[in-house]
């Protein structure tokens, strides 16, 4: 009568250790290097991920810093993302897109997201052509 807590409990730990053998191979070693996970922050800005969603089809869409464009879509497209680096304590940046010839007045939404900070997202409408200034700051 004593012995038998004790053989429960053993019974217990060896159907753990059966479960916890599948997931030590499943959860073994990472494939990507810490250096390229945490790299959302360089001394330059942040390693920002850009996400445009339109209403209506556009034709091209941009991120632009003055003349550099710093990123592009092209259409026709309704959506589309890329990655750009943006300056670490705010920046005036602006939203240029053309839209499919006909189109009624639209909206875009364009979401910005450097990794560990809140997203920064913009609603921007316009009719034919877009050309918002926007100001983009991660810190307050």
């Amino acid at each position: 009568m004593r012995d038998a807590p004790l053989r429960e409990g053993f019974l217990l730990l060896a159907g753990l250790a059966l479960l916890a053998w599948p997931l030590s191979l499943v959860t073994g070693q990472a494939s990507v290097s810490s250096d390229e996970v945490v790299a959302l922050e360089s001394a330059e800005g942040w390693v920002t991920d850009v996400s445009v969603v339109a209403v209506h089809e556009f034709v091209w869409m941009e991120l632009r810093r003055g003349d550099e464009v710093l990123g592009r879509i092209e259409g026709p497209e309704r959506e589309g993302e890329f990655e750009c680096l943006l300056e670490k304590h705010g920046e005036v940046l602006v939203v240029a897109a053309e839209f499919v010839e006909g189109t009624p007045e639209t909206a875009m939404k364009v979401t910005l997201w450097a990794g560990a900070m809140p997203e920064i997202v913009l609603n921007i409408w316009g009719e034919g052509e877009l050309l918002e200034e926007v100001e983009v700051k991660f810190h307050e």
